[in-house]
């Protein structure tokens, strides 16, 4: 399980009494994909069926305890990958490095529990994250996956031996 605590944040798995301010959270980072979908990105409902699923649902806390970024991990072991889904910073704070912080630390995470690699996907209406991500060491695959009406892409992250 992945635990960090330094540079001013703490991340660690959500506990279920904190699922519904992760909803809000995430509902915010992402509220320009709703009329996309066509009903909400995310709901309590979803939280629940991932984790039944076997995903962690991790969140980021500052100094002050102020929720400020969340994401889902999913170790697949068959294919020896960790999949990061849901990267939702705090509107107040994107733009400030947290996103690629947390990113590192997953990346870093991956690599103590022995992954070959980290896949994501980014969702078509968030085109600019490829290069976000490309900046961070992912290539996309082109594989597109149909999601919810709309279109996701496949990015992974290749751990160097």
């Amino acid at each position: 399980m992945l635990v960090y605590k330094q540079d001013g944040i703490t991340i660690q798995k959500a506990k279920s009494a904190e699922y519904a301010d992760v909803v809000a959270l995430v509902r915010e980072a992402y509220t320009h994909i709703e009329p996309f979908l066509g009903e909400p990105y995310i709901t309590l409902g979803n939280v629940r069926e991932r984790n039944e699923k076997g995903f962690d649902l991790y969140v980021c806390r500052n100094l002050e305890g102020e929720l400020i970024g969340s994401f889902h991990l999913l170790k697949e072991r068959e294919e020896n990958v960790l999949f990061m889904g849901r990267l939702a910073i705090k509107k107040s704070e994107q733009g400030q490095g947290l996103g690629k912080k947390i990113v590192s630390i997953i990346i870093d995470y991956a690599k103590k529990i022995g992954a070959q690699q980290v896949q994501l996907y980014f969702l078509e209406q968030d085109s600019w994250l490829e290069s976000y991500y490309q900046g961070q060491g992912f290539r996309s695959t082109n594989v597109p996956l149909p999601w919810r009406g709309i279109t996701a892409y496949e990015m992974r992250y290749t751990i160097a031996d």
